[in-house]
């Protein structure tokens, strides 16, 4: 059973952030008051099925890992290092543009 309350139908979504290169705002919702995102990439099969059992394995006390948490903190580690590494540890200027997909071209 949830304690969670219930969102009236009619009450108004709090307004998310903007955030560039990110899907349609459709795909947004807020949780705990943070603005967050859907969204979808692929990965190699090892590497989501070593993720699926590292979440299955630490799920329950004392870790309670959920995957969603383990997919931001793994992203958040290494964004943090490349602003480390080069931008002098501060955040990268937004572009405005969106991510392209599909296959690398290499210059």
């Amino acid at each position: 059973m949830s304690t969670r309350p219930k969102r009236s139908p009619t009450a108004a979504k709090p307004a998310a952030a903007p955030v560039s290169a990110v899907r349609p705002s459709n795909t947004r919702r807020v949780v705990r008051g943070v603005p967050h995102s859907r969204v979808s990439f692929m990965l190699p099969d090892e590497l989501l099925a070593r993720a699926r059992n590292a979440t299955l394995a630490l799920s329950g006390p004392p870790a309670f890992l959920r995957f969603g948490a383990l997919v931001q903190a793994g992203i958040a580690a290494e964004v943090a290092r490349l602003e480390k590494k080069h931008a002098g540890g501060k955040p990268f200027a937004a572009s405005g543009q969106a991510l392209r997909g599909g296959r690398r071209v290499n210059p």
